[in-house]
């Protein structure tokens, strides 16, 4: 036998015997006197990927490749490497061409739907992952990555469950999968079945990477907020868990920027439409550019006319999607902000972990912040004085600053035209176009009550979710079982923003769900002249109705019970002119009582005895 090949089979089985490191010595030995032998290239290639020495995969497996290019073996592997080293672009080109050469090659289809995966192009990735799993049935990384690209770019509901599911029976502690499946459940309204899931994951998440466990963790916060009895002391506590956990880094507040002008940074995943734009965009336009500076950072890359209207308006634009938690905080650091504004909190793509290490002289929490951070490094929280009522400051870490007349100043994100109401002569109309997660059981129940105290009326819903006919069929069989009746009720699916506000011509009453009240969904509504009823409770996210009713002095449409709600929907829907007087004049009522400029300059006052100008 050749002394080479013999030499290579005795490196295969130390290898195979769990000696990677002689297996490696024997392979570059032999290297070194036959340095183009592509077996042993190959098989190094390969011992260095497993163990995850990449960068030196890399070497060896594109010295094969020379030797034998387009071989798609080596090609694959080769894209697994690149894969592995953070950058899926090469790993995607890699993939293709061997996919191209043999489209049934498993593992070069597996690479590529993993490299569109690390790229965020779900619904490619989900094509490619199918296609290799059909390939493989039992093969678990196809799987659990199928299911993962599916749910992310709104796959057909239960079949993605049932997979997460399927990975789960294999794998009980995959965390990624755990967490999938809790959101999955809090998707689809069914919080006790979503936050079970949720403590089973946080009670077994030693070995987990920090952003991993503090990110199911922070999931696990804002799905307690769906659950009818949780209170601010809950939430208190659970905050001050997440921060025992992962945010007690002791850093020194930097310096401040110190110059004539208040630098103020806003850092937020979602510069795109939904909240952020319809809260933010019309109040940064307002304040004085002679004042400040503004610095933007996009925790997420996106794309868009939104997007660009923010660039627009930031005197400095910075993109931290990809950075790690000490690279983003140092970017920001850099900058010497007075003010760092956090829009998220412990909202999906938030970045609390990297403000954990201080990197702006003041700190505050807004906007998609729905209650305390219970860190030490955030000194001041943005609410008013109808959100946190007096003696709110014992469930917050946070100085509270009140805002008045309220904690936002609402302007559509793009110009909409008020349209009269449509005539329809079947009766009321009701509405709710919150998501799913939010109507649970109690919500349904009293939905039903309304319905049936308010002859010939009907319930409009729409959200994205409802674009999966499988999910609007469990709908109806659960709201049947609760008393609402599916012939009364509409479901509809996702249609963009020009076309909901134009919706609103057809509803006469918006109906809020509860405890995790609508806020942007609010605004829109009255913005077209639609009511809204509202039932409080005792969290931030059960008042963000009520506090802008309260704004608007519509007490009468707010209600502190369950009974209460009922009643006051059906007393409106009695009340035609009160229904014709609101829709006439609630738009101008708005703009009067949040006006940006009014709102821009009260913040930048506050924002100045912040920094100690």
């Amino acid at each position: 036998m050749n002394q080479g090949v013999e030499k290579l089979r005795s490196a295969f089985e130390r290898y195979q015997q769990g000696d990677a490191v002689a297996a490696i010595e024997m392979i570059e030995a032999l290297l070194r006197k036959k340095p183009e032998q592509l077996d042993a290239l190959e098989l190094a290639g390969q011992i260095h990927h497993a163990q995850g020495n990449h960068k030196k995969a890399v070497f060896y497996l594109e010295k094969a490749l020379q030797q034998r290019p387009g071989h798609v073996t080596l090609t694959a592997n080769l894209a697994a490497s690149h894969l592995a080293l953070g950058q899926p672009e090469i790993a995607e080109a890699l993939s293709r061409s061997a996919v191209l050469a043999r489209p049934k090659h498993f593992g070069a289809r597996l690479n590529l739907g993993l490299a569109l995966f690390a790229q965020r192009k779900y619904r490619s990735s989900a094509v490619e992952l199918s296609i290799a799993w059909q390939q493989r049935p039992d093969n678990l990384i196809a799987l659990k990555h199928l299911a993962h690209a599916l749910q992310r770019s709104r796959g057909p509901y239960f079949e993605v469950r049932g997979m997460l599911e399927r990975v789960l029976a294999r794998s009980p502690g995959d965390q990624e999968t755990l967490a999938m499946l809790a959101d999955a459940y809090i998707q689809n309204g069914e919080t006790d079945a979503g936050l079970d899931v949720f403590e089973k994951l946080l009670a077994s998440d030693l070995g987990t990477p920090v952003g991993d466990a503090s990110r199911y963790h922070s999931s696990y916060l804002l799905a307690l907020q769906y659950q009818q009895q949780t209170g601010p002391g809950d939430l208190l506590n659970a905050s001050r868990q997440w921060a025992d956990r992962y945010g007690q880094s002791q850093v020194a507040k930097p310096p401040p920027h110190g110059g004539k002008t208040l630098r103020i940074g806003w850092i937020s995943p979602r510069f795109t439409g939904g909240p952020v734009a319809c809260f933010l965009l019309a109040v940064l336009e307002a304040f004085d550019s002679s004042a400040c500076e503004h610095y933007l950072y996009a925790a997420r890359s996106h794309e868009g006319s939104i997007k660009d209207s923010f660039k627009q308006l930031s005197d400095t634009w910075r993109e931290l999607d990809g950075q790690s938690t000490d690279e983003a905080a140092q970017i920001i650091a850099s900058d010497k902000l007075d003010i760092l504004v956090d829009l998220a909190g412990h909202s999906p793509g938030g970045m609390l972990t990297t403000l954990c290490k201080r990197p702006a002289a003041v700190q505050v929490s807004w906007l998609d912040s729905f209650c305390t951070t219970g860190l030490t490094h955030f000194d001041a929280f943005l609410s008013d004085w109808y959100l946190s009522p007096s003696g709110s400051e014992e469930y917050f870490t946070e100085a509270l600053l009140r805002l008045k007349p309220g904690r936002l100043c609402y302007r559509p994100q793009e110009p909409v035209a008020l349209r009269p109401r449509t005539p329809d002569a079947d009766g009321i109309v009701f509405a709710s176009f919150n998501r799913l997660s939010k109507l649970g059981d109690d919500v349904l129940r009293a939905w039903a009550e309304i319905l049936n105290a308010v002859p010939g009326s009907r319930l409009v819903l729409r959200n994205t979710m409802f674009n999966d006919s499988d999910v609007c069929a469990a709908f109806y069989r659960r709201s049947e079982r609760l008393g609402l009746q599916s012939g009364r009720v509409s479901l509809l699916g996702y249609c963009d923003y020009a076309e909901i506000m134009a919706s609103y011509a057809d509803v006469d009453i918006v109906l809020d769900p509860f405890p995790f009240s609508g806020c942007t969904t609010t605004c829109d509504a009255l913005w077209m002249g639609v009511p809204v009823i509202t039932r409080t409770g005792s969290t931030l996210v059960s008042r963000q109705s009520g506090a802008i009713l309260d704004a608007l002095d519509l007490q009468d449409l707010i209600a502190d019970s369950t009974h209460g709600y009922i009643s006051s929907a059906v007393k409106l829907a009695r009340d035609e002119s009160r229904r014709s007087e609101l829709r006439s004049g609630l738009r101008e009522r708005m703009k009067i009582i949040f006006d940006p400029q009014t709102f821009a300059s009260g913040l930048l006052k506050h924002f100045r005895r912040l920094a100690g100008r």
